[in-house]
């Protein structure tokens, strides 16, 4: 099977994997929890099953975001 004309060829995404590892132990739950969400409400989903998920790490990313006081966690800023 060949792609379609004008389709680009597939990349390796070993860089976005590489990105979202970082991110995930530098940042704070929530601000992991809640773009995590918006993508699974915002891909095509085919069993239905995502809405629901999103719907709980939304949540419960939220909870962490107000209880948790809201900070990024990670390394402090430079001069602090």
């Amino acid at each position: 099977m060949t792609a379609p004309a004008g389709a680009a060829p597939p990349r390796p995404r070993w860089r976005l994997v590489l990105a979202l590892i970082g991110f995930a132990l530098w940042a704070h739950p929530s601000l992991v929890g809640l773009p995590c969400a918006a993508l699974l409400i915002a891909a095509p989903d085919r069993f239905g099953r995502s809405l629901p998920l999103a719907a709980l790490i939304g949540a419960a990313s939220l909870a962490l975001l107000v209880l948790g006081g809201g900070g990024a966690g990670g390394a402090p800023a430079a001069g602090s």
